[in-house]
């Protein structure tokens, strides 16, 4: 609910890129309702939230990552997020949600392979995971 009193409801497609269209259309052809707001996809948030990750709690912002290359990923985009507790089980889930909730569904969904990994000393072409949105459209260019 915003200031104004009125009640968001966000239609995702569960990541699922193919279904981004069918979310548009039901969204497009719900009616109009005083006081609610229909959105579809899940809209960016940036970076800027808590992460519990096990018993550590961190800034999602001061995360970082690296462009994994061609070579290690041929055919899509591909990420190294680098957290400080890369052990923990939950990383799996929680860094996609991350990913998602920082760049939105519709750019999250253009990631194809994310690796989780930690951030050495001497770790080389490291950026700052609010860096992560510009390197997207980067890559897929401005007609998505």
């Amino acid at each position: 609910t915003d200031e104004g009193g009125t009640r968001r409801v966000v239609v995702t497609a569960g990541g699922d890129a193919e279904a981004f269209g069918v979310v548009r259309s039901l969204v497009a052809a719900a009616p109009s309702l005083p006081g609610w707001e229909f959105i579809p996809l899940r809209p960016p948030l940036g970076f800027d939230f808590e992460v519990n990750a096990g018993d550590m709690v961190f800034d999602a912002k001061e995360l970082s990552f690296q462009a994994l290359s061609r070579e290690q990923a041929p055919t899509q985009l591909a990420i190294r997020l680098l957290v400080p507790n890369p052990w923990i089980e939950e990383w799996a889930e929680l860094g996609l949600r991350i990913i998602e909730d920082g760049l939105g569904e519709e750019a999250a969904a253009h990631i194809g392979y994310m690796e989780i990994d930690r951030r050495e000393a001497d770790s080389e072409g490291v950026f700052p995971l609010e860096s992560l949105p510009g390197w997207v459209q980067r890559h897929i260019g401005p007609t998505h």
